[in-house]
């Protein structure tokens, strides 16, 4: 399903990456933002499931009042089971509060089918009009009622890409740094909106499928004039120091003398494994396809009796072993490679009893079935029980 006018954000790639250095808006970018929203619906099944939890761990959802971090309200979030409702109204109900907002981080790493629909409708076509992202992305969704988010006006590091879901509009203020090069006293974020706003170079209203690129270092402020959703990407840009010291403290974690560090790093200095470690980060995003580390769910999640979609993913098979981005399964012995790529098609709906048709044993066709799913090659829409 195409969700994004390929031909316009490869154009926009292609003409402002990879530094994304100026502020640019693109109307009705998203060809289907309630498809997307409902991919993030899928995601946060899974990922406030209890199974999901007990299996792999618990996912960074944070929510948020006017103007502070609420820890009681994230925490119920968390360990409150989505159940396929409208998002504002069950955050709403979870929470206990009318003007709630939440972040979800990681959100392609939960679920196939957002991850599927990012990386071909977004990814695949930003990479080839404007190269590798240096330093991978991310993706997160905000997801709120009304009024000004509870950051206040304030920058990020690194460029911000929204793409708007609805299905209420959102008004977007952004500074030039020539005209707000930083908040008084060096602040980090400003709740006195109305001191600043007539002074901003920028405003948008963000319609359901609109767009915006936000650089880094910009200054800036979202205001949801009623209930709304939006996908939000990082792009993280070449940073040696960052990277040097990330490989460094993988390294001095793994090293089983954790009493003298600092010989530890100049010893994996002279002998190659920091730049080692360094290739291998790389080989990791790039075999995930830029994205975030993807899930391998519990086999609890899914359903043997019911069918299931085929991703349109880079999907491979060798020796009994299914990878796809970054992530492999083995599979029965007793099912070929050959058999195994002849049924996956993308698009193609799958069920457990054709898979079952490849050996004498229907338990491993089954095994397949339920691998195919757990590494993100299909979709159940009954994922988390919805």
């Amino acid at each position: 399903m195409t969700t994004i006018k390929n031909d316009a954000w490869s154009r926009f790639a292609q003409e402002h990456g990879p530094d994304f250095a100026t502020v640019e808006y693109i109307s009705s970018l998203v060809t289907a933002p309630e498809a997307i929203a409902g991919t993030i619906g899928h995601s946060l099944m899974n990922a406030t499931d209890p199974r999901v939890h007990e299996a792999i761990g618990l996912p960074r959802i944070r929510v948020f009042g006017p103007s502070q971090l609420d820890y009681e309200a994230s925490e119920a979030v968390v360990h409150s089971k989505y159940d396929g409702s409208n998002l504002v109204e069950w955050l709403q109900a979870v929470t206990g509060r009318k003007d709630v907002c939440a972040a979800f981080n990681g959100v392609e790493t939960w679920s196939s089918k957002i991850r599927s629909t990012i990386y071909r409708s977004i990814v695949e076509p930003m990479v080839t009009a404007c190269g590798v992202p240096p330093r991978g992305l991310d993706f997160y969704s905000f997801i709120a009622v009304s009024g000004f988010t509870p950051f206040g006006i304030h920058s990020d590091p690194e460029p911000s890409f929204i793409f708007h879901l609805g299905p209420s509009t959102k008004t977007v203020w952004v500074w030039e740094n020539d005209t707000l090069p930083k908040l008084p006293d060096n602040r980090e974020i400003s709740l006195h909106t109305d001191k600043y706003l007539k002074s901003a170079d920028h405003e948008f209203t963000l319609s359901p499928g609109d767009f915006l690129c936000i650089p880094a270092g910009r200054f800036h402020l979202f205001r949801n004039n009623g209930p709304a959703v939006f996908l939000g990407m990082s792009y993280y840009r070449e940073d040696n120091h960052d990277e040097l010291l990330q490989a460094i403290s993988t390294l001095v974690r793994r090293s089983e003398n954790q009493q003298d560090l600092a010989n530890t790093a100049l010893v994996a200095a002279s002998n190659g494994e920091i730049h080692r470690e360094l290739d291998r980060r790389q080989s990791q995003r790039l075999s995930r396809g830029h994205l975030g580390p993807y899930r391998i769910l519990p086999v609890e999640l899914f359903n043997v009796d019911l069918p299931a979609e085929c991703l349109d993913v880079p999907f491979a098979v060798n020796n009994n072993q299914i990878s796809v981005m970054g992530q492999s399964i083995s599979v029965p012995e007793s099912i070929s490679d050959e058999d195994i790529s002849r049924f996956f098609q993308p698009g193609k709906v799958l069920r457990a009893v054709d898979l079952q048709k490849l050996t004498d044993n229907p338990s491993e066709g089954n095994a397949l079935f339920i691998a195919l799913l757990r590494v993100g090659a299909t979709f159940q829409t009954t994922e988390a029980g919805s």
